[in-house]
C-alpha cells in the first residue's frame, strides 16, 4: 500500500461513465506522472424525454411505440407500459414489462 498525503474529490461526474485519471507533480525542473486509473461510475436513474405514440387503434387493440430515454445512465433492464381508463383511473388495465432492446 502507499501513504496518502493529498486527496481531491471530483463531484462533477456523470452516471455510468468511464473515466481515466492521472496525477502529475510539477516543479520548475519538470514533472513526474502517476499511472492512469480507469473506472466507471455507478448507474443512475434514466433521464431525458421519452415519447409514447399510439397508432393502428382499432375496436379492441392498439399498437404503441416509444423512444429510449436520451440518457440511459446505465443498462435499461426493462420498459413498463401501463394503462388505466378515464372512468376508473385507479384500475390498472395492463402492465407490460418488456426486456430492454439493445
Amino acid at each position: 500500500m502507499f501513504n496518502i498525503d493529498l486527496e481531491y474529490e471530483d463531484t462533477g461526474l456523470s452516471p455510468y461513465t468511464e473515466y481515466v485519471y492521472m496525477v502529475e507533480a510539477v516543479n520548475e525542473f519538470g514533472s513526474t506522472q502517476s499511472p492512469t486509473v480507469t473506472f466507471r461510475t455507478a448507474a443512475g436513474v434514466p433521464t431525458g424525454e421519452m415519447f409514447l405514440r399510439a397508432f393502428n387503434v382499432e375496436t379492441r387493440s392498439a399498437m404503441f411505440a416509444w423512444n429510449r430515454p436520451s440518457s440511459a445512465n446505465g443498462v435499461i433492464q426493462k420498459y413498463e407500459l401501463s394503462s388505466t381508463t378515464l372512468r376508473d383511473p385507479e384500475n390498472t388495465v395492463i402492465q407490460l414489462q418488456t426486456q430492454s432492446l439493445r
